[in-house]
């Protein structure tokens, strides 16, 4: 009998410790954070593409402009590049199509030549005088003369290519442009001759690696 008086006090104690602590543990428990903390966004980038600059980074082609204002003998006054207006509301598809052309028309070229290329087709989509899409610009076909605007498409070596991490590089730094730094060029080819179509028929603008661009 005594021996179950023992026990049943020993129990009562192991209770009322236990609900002391759980009691102690809960006054000093801090109540849980229930409102989400303001988080500051990078600007957008598409995944696919790449990463934005850091900020006060220069882009490429601030680097050049930049460039060409410290190697002048005396202060110049910088060309006026017209703004860059294009819708950059990008598909998955778009950014693929313009990195994979870059790599099919420029491979090897730098990255200022890349741009270019791809600021080609985004004129073009822009003006009345093509196609008002990405892809529709790039596999435009001339039924009559029976060729691709992009001669890549016509001869296999789109099919052979796939866009490098420049080619990536080079649309997103497109997409964060402000201006054209492209001078609104509509044409490029790479003859060798001075005196072909594009010359004859077009306003040269300038030569970017092996490239010359017109409008």
């Amino acid at each position: 009998m005594q021996k179950c008086v023992f026990s049943g006090i020993w129990a009562l104690g192991a209770i009322l410790t236990i609900g002391s602590v759980s009691m102690a543990y809960a006054a000093g428990k801090e109540e849980p954070v229930t409102a989400i903390p303001e988080i500051e966004t990078a600007p957008y980038v598409d995944e696919t593409v790449g990463f934005p600059q850091s900020e006060g980074a220069l882009s490429v082609a601030e680097t050049q402009v930049k460039e060409v204002e410290e190697t002048q003998d005396a202060p110049a006054e910088l060309e006026i590049f017209p703004e860059f207006l294009c819708d950059r509301e990008w598909s998955n598809e778009d950014i693929y199509l313009l990195a994979k052309l870059a790599m099919a028309e420029a491979e090897g070229a730098s990255i200022h030549c890349k741009t270019r290329v791809i600021m080609t087709v985004l004129n073009r989509v822009e003006s009345n005088l093509f196609p008002n899409s990405i892809s529709e610009v790039i596999f435009q076909y001339d039924e009559e003369s029976g060729v691709y605007q992009f001669s890549c498409i016509g001869n296999g070596r789109w099919d052979r290519v796939e866009p490098d991490q420049e080619c990536c590089d080079a649309v997103s730094e497109v997409r964060n442009w402000k201006y054209d730094y492209s001078k609104g060029a509509l044409y490029f080819e790479s003859c060798k001759e001075d005196d072909n179509w594009h010359s004859r028929n077009l306003d040269f603008l300038y030569q970017s690696d092996e490239l010359r661009f017109y409008r």
